[in-house]
């Protein structure tokens, strides 16, 4: 077994999805996995993520109002701001195409 925080509307979305299939909660986790997971992880390797990229530290100069915005959006979509801050990069520097 492993933990994870989940929101109410979460939690009661998959009640009510294992209910309509009249499944477990973990068959209702492994045919999400199954059937969601490659599209996030092929979406999300689009848009530049790579887990596999080789990386160094890069020291931004950020004022105040950028990192409370940062926290903000974090808070809002439960992101790290860290990753947010990736995320906007690559579409900001993304090759026009």
């Amino acid at each position: 077994y492993r933990v994870f925080d989940l929101p109410e509307e979460l939690r009661t979305r998959l009640r009510a999805k294992r209910a309509k299939a009249a499944a477990t909660t973990a068959q209702v986790v492994q045919t999400a996995m199954a059937d969601c997971l490659p599209k996030l992880v092929a979406t999300l390797r689009e848009l530049g993520f790579r887990g596999d990229a080789k990386t160094r530290p890069a020291r931004f100069a950020m004022t105040a109002s950028s990192l409370r915005a940062l926290r903000r959006a974090s808070k809002k979509t439960g992101v790290p701001a860290c990753r947010l801050l990736f995320a906007y990069l690559l579409l900001a520097c993304e090759e026009e195409k």
